[in-house]
């Protein structure tokens, strides 16, 4: 069989017509099909599910509540698309994921659509694929944070904000981009907050100080721009400060300032940290990414004309910056930074001539696969002694098939050397199905990893009256399973400030807890090892309903 002669340049050729449409369809089926074939895990899914179940069932879409308790860590707007999901479809794993999978795939298109404006056809094909395939990006999608949200809104606002700079400064498709940017930046800080807004004046500052250049700044429609920010962003922070008198003192001073500048939330890591994170969450793109922002920072010579490629190079760098020096640092925070990249890989994939692509995407594929099957051996070697040892090894079964399929696919790619456009669909859809492959091996640990079967084992002692209590710990998955809040005794942590807000949502000790336990007609309780060695001391009539290495569950006697 003689190898097909194309380059990437002719990637938008080779995905006209059914070859785009099959593509397409088997994207999404893997994009979204596997989103309600995982049970919520600890901690973030059960807490981002619950908040928008608790609105739903409440009615109350102003003041976000975590078990009852009012919770201003982060604002709303995930919040509400999620809760109009249960709405309409009812609560399961996959409507409460719906959004971050929703958000990814807009993200993709939107590069698409933008690297296609700003670089051409082919390059805003490749960028798209890219982005779509990154472990990194791919992961968060499927998992239930808030970040893929923000990322998503932030895309809009730069690539928005990169039209306008090709377009005649004062006419109104600038201006109507312009505003779509801000309007998106908006939306972003509904999703997480103050970032959304602090990032793009970064990137903004730093390139003009380095490129010596100005003109973005007169093309930023001020006036009507920041009128529209306020518009989208300000009601609910004026209205929920209005209902909560403690709402602005703890989010914009405990919640950003404290995050940014103090170990206040325990999530010390060094300065370092996201470099390994973005290093091997861009397999197996990670060489050609590289390259990009080489040929980018190169693209941008000092000069008065806007460079769109080095504004990607500041952009990626100012997120990536930023957070490495916030004193609180989580692996999802950098993903606003990998849009930024997919763009430059893709301009950096259409210069390449045919054959160029297997050579810098191979070797990273094959390092991807290695990973995965070296994780799983790795993971049941450590865990051989664990008494959950069999989870693990299942675990690491799943990633050893999903390291396989990587390795199979480098053939594949390499028979395909001189057809980019077959070699990039080829190694997007490799790393896209290898990473749903490790997500799916993931729900092996569940038992692990959520409260799923603990809400099972309690539902058929559940009566309209009863009260469940969870004692000396807040499993975030069991509220969301049981569809109710639980009954909290000593426990503080992230409900601490919704507790001093609301004291009567909660019990402070195991002595409080026995006279409530008493009190109750019907009472089921969660709780650890010593929690439970501490209420039988004090002679508190309990049955075992069930009992694990994470939490002992139990009822009190008819």
């Amino acid at each position: 069989m003689t190898p097909d002669p194309r380059g990437a340049a002719d990637l938008p050729a080779a995905l006209r017509g059914w070859r785009g449409a099959l593509l397409a369809l088997v994207v999404l089926v893997v994009w979204f099909g596997a989103l309600g074939l995982r049970t919520l895990a600890e901690p973030d899914e059960g807490r981002y599910a619950e908040i928008p179940r608790e609105m739903a069932a409440t009615g109350d879409y102003l003041t976000p509540r975590l078990n009852g308790l009012k919770y201003f860590e982060k604002p709303p707007l995930q919040y509400w698309i999620t809760a109009a999901a249960f709405e309409l479809f009812g609560f399961h794993e996959w409507t409460a994921r719906l959004w971050p999978a929703t958000a990814g795939m807009l993200g993709v298109l939107t590069v698409w659509f933008a690297g296609r404006r700003l670089f051409g056809a082919a390059a805003g094909a490749a960028s798209a694929l890219v982005l779509g395939s990154a472990t990194y990006y791919a992961f968060l999608s499927q998992w239930l944070v808030l970040d893929m949200g923000l990322t998503f809104f932030l895309s809009v606002a730069l690539c928005a904000f990169l039209l306008v700079q090709r377009l005649p400064a004062g006419s109104a498709q600038a201006r109507r981009w312009m505003l779509l940017a801000w309007g998106a930046a908006a939306l972003g800080v509904l999703s997480k907050g103050l970032v959304a807004a602090a990032l793009p004046v970064l990137a903004l500052v730093v390139y003009s100080a380095l490129q010596r250049d100005l003109s973005p700044w007169r093309r930023l429609h001020l006036v009507p721009g920041l009128a529209l920010f306020l518009l989208i962003a300000a009601p609910w922070f004026v209205l929920v400060s209005l209902r909560n008198p403690g709402f602005a003192e703890f989010f914009f001073v405990r919640e950003h300032f404290a995050r940014f500048t103090t170990t206040v939330h325990q999530r010390v890591e060094p300065f370092w940290y996201f470099l390994p994170i973005l290093l091997l969450g861009l397999l197996p793109w990670t060489w050609i990414v590289l390259e990009g922002l080489r040929d980018a920072w190169r693209a941008g010579r000092i000069t008065r004309v806007f460079s769109a490629e080095r504004f990607l190079v500041v952009w990626a760098a100012c997120v990536l910056g930023f957070f490495s020096i916030s004193s609180s640092k989580m692996a999802p925070y950098v993903l606003p930074a990998v849009p930024a990249l997919a763009l430059m890989a893709g301009v950096r994939i259409v210069r390449l001539a045919p054959g160029g692509v297997h050579r810098r995407v191979l070797p990273p594929l094959i390092l991807m696969g290695a990973l995965l099957l070296l994780g799983g051996a790795v993971l049941a070697y450590v865990k051989h002694n664990d008494p959950q040892s069999a989870l693990y090894l299942r675990f690491g079964v799943w990633l050893a098939f999903a390291g396989m399929l990587a390795l199979a696919a480098a053939p594949v790619a390499m028979r395909m050397r001189r057809s980019s456009p077959a070699a990039l669909v080829a190694v997007a859809l490799a790393a896209l199905v290898a990473t749903q492959l490790a997500l799916l091996g993931y729900q092996n640990l569940i038992p692990l990893r959520s409260a799923h079967l603990t809400a099972l084992e309690i539902q058929p002692y559940l009566r309209p009256d009863t009260v469940v209590f969870s004692v000396g710990r807040y499993d975030q998955t069991l509220p969301p399973y049981l569809g109710r809040t639980v009954a909290l005794v000593a426990v503080g942590g992230e409900l601490s400030f919704g507790i001093e807000q609301e004291p009567e949502r909660a019990l402070p000790d195991l002595a409080r807890f026995a006279q409530a336990w008493g009190k109750a007609p019907h009472a089921i309780a969660v709780m650890e090892e010593s929690s439970y060695q501490a209420a039988r001391a004090q002679g508190l009539p309990m049955t075992v309903i069930s009992q694990s290495r994470q939490r002992i569950t139990v009822r009190k006697p008819e």
